[in-house]
């Protein structure tokens, strides 16, 4: 986690909305990290329930910690992230946090959003297709790495799905090799994985991953994160 120590440390981080109890957990989450919470003012980082992120500077990295239904619309998708919650995992708010705070990400061109999902297991996968599907989405499946390189090529998706544990390739090898081609490093890839060490998830920010779900998953979850990613705005 140093890597998001450091991106936290001296941070002023602004949270509005939330009782007191959610207020202090989030206070002392990040603490931890090296930053320093806010009732008013500037900020870095805005952490808001979904009825105050409404009135939340939109220019801003806005943080929703709140249920699926009530989040917010209209926020430009590079600066907003979302947080179910309570309980709140203190690893899973910082992660999603460091991503608004450092990343950056490009939505792929094209009139009907193409997902591409990447995994070996075929539940998964059929998972997956049915909720990009139902949501009048198209989708394409691979069943290991080399198939989702020249799958990324062919199809030029607005999304992929990438497992990380996979043969030939892993899914971390996969999204480098993505990020170093000029034909594919604008797609924004979702890494989805049963791994759930916080170091893991940081590897795969750092190197590209606009998102991640870890399993077992939430289908309308994958659902709203799908929309965030492939949403024009």
């Amino acid at each position: 986690m140093k890597d998001v120590a450091a991106a936290f440390a001296g941070k002023r981080v602004l949270v509005s909305g939330m009782d007191a109890a959610l207020t202090a957990d989030l206070t002392e989450i990040f603490r931890s990290a090296g930053a320093t919470t806010v009732a008013s003012g500037d900020a870095d980082l805005l952490v808001a329930s979904p009825a105050a992120s409404s009135h939340a500077d939109p220019s801003r990295p806005l943080l929703v910690v709140g249920p699926l239904a009530d989040l917010p619309q209209g926020r430009p998708a590079e600066h907003f992230d979302f947080v179910i919650a309570p309980p709140l995992r203190g690893d899973e708010v910082l992660l999603r946090g460091f991503r608004l705070l450092t990343g950056s990400r490009q939505t792929a061109a094209g009139d009907t959003p193409t997902v591409l999902a990447v995994d070996d297991d075929a539940t998964t996968t059929a998972i997956v297709r049915a909720v990009v599907t139902r949501n009048g989405m198209t989708c394409h499946v691979a069943t290991n790495g080399r198939q989702a390189l020249e799958s990324a090529k062919a199809i030029k998706p607005s999304l992929i799905v990438l497992d990380v544990n996979m043969p030939y390739i892993d899914g971390f090898e996969v999204l480098a090799t993505l990020q170093n081609d000029s034909e594919t490093a604008h797609i924004p890839v979702m890494m989805l994985t049963s791994v759930q060490q916080e170091s893991d998830i940081v590897r795969g920010f750092g190197l590209g991953a606009a998102d991640y779900v870890v399993k077992p998953f939430n289908p309308m979850e994958l659902l709203a994160r799908i929309k965030r990613l492939v949403r024009k705005d």
